[in-house]
């Protein structure tokens, strides 16, 4: 069935869910007051640099690292990892990962040229690769980057798996299992060229099945961040689904060797 409305479909999943689930999750609190210092310091705005602020702070010293942005446009992200000396970011190694609405992209070679990498980052990028570029990606992360850390955010949860589309004609690029909504009204940031007309929600069954499963070889944990108030702060928060964008999720995953 083909539905018009995110928010009708909308039914995240909470932390005690996740849990049961027998995935590894924990909270993690963050002091909203340094947090909001750090965002007006850096002269970031609050829907950038919350999210930063809650990555940097969850994967912690990146001193002295280098660091793999995959997406690429992340400037907030890139400004504040720059700022600490020793760091290197490098952007998407090519710009066509992102490219096109081919079934499957392949980062084998990017990888390969790019030699060594501690951290790669994926930051409200990985939800948006049509479903064979998501498997695939994966694979070729944990079986030739090799990074020594993960960071995926956010993560998008729901009681059943979820394809956002703002276009009919995107139809064709569903993931199998997932029900479809198509709401043009969900005005995607970037171009629907870049599948930025395409959003993927998990289940805790997909997730599982296609993330978690597929980090053979390292530890993962999925983060739930809080604060007194909301984090993010939905007042503040360009993107204002509450169901959808709080509490913020980040997965980590550290190679166990």
């Amino acid at each position: 069935m083909i539905h018009t409305s995110i928010d009708k479909n909308l039914y995240p999943v909470t932390y005690n869910e996740i849990s049961a689930a027998n995935i590894t999750v924990r909270k993690k609190y963050i002091d909203e007051n340094k947090a909001n210092t750090w965002i007006s310091d850096n002269g970031f705005n609050y829907t950038e640099g919350i999210r930063c602020y809650c990555v940097l702070t969850t994967i912690g010293n990146v001193a002295n690292k280098t660091i793999l942005d995959v997406g690429g446009e992340r400037k907030v992200f890139h400004t504040a990892i720059e700022n600490m000396s020793g760091t290197s970011v490098i952007a998407n190694p090519d710009d066509s990962t992102c490219d096109g609405m081919n079934d499957y992209l392949d980062f084998k070679e990017a990888f390969r040229a790019l030699g060594h990498i501690d951290i790669i980052y994926c930051g409200h990028t990985i939800e948006h690769f049509l479903e064979k570029t998501e498997e695939a990606f994966i694979r070729e992360v944990v079986d030739i980057a090799k990074p020594k850390l993960i960071c995926i955010e956010p993560i998008f949860i729901n009681r059943y798996p979820l394809n956002i589309l703002e276009d009919s004609r995107m139809i064709e690029y569903a993931d199998r299992e997932s029900t479809i909504v198509i709401d043009p009204t969900t005005n995607f940031s970037g171009s629907k060229s870049r599948h930025m007309g395409f959003g993927r929600i998990y289940s805790l069954d997909t997730f599982k099945k296609r993330i978690i499963n597929n980090l053979k070889g390292y530890k993962y944990e999925l983060i739930e961040l809080h604060a007194k108030n909301n984090i993010p702060n939905i007042s503040k928060y360009k993107y204002k689904r509450k169901d959808l964008n709080v509490p913020l999720r980040i997965l980590t995953a550290a190679r166990l060797d």
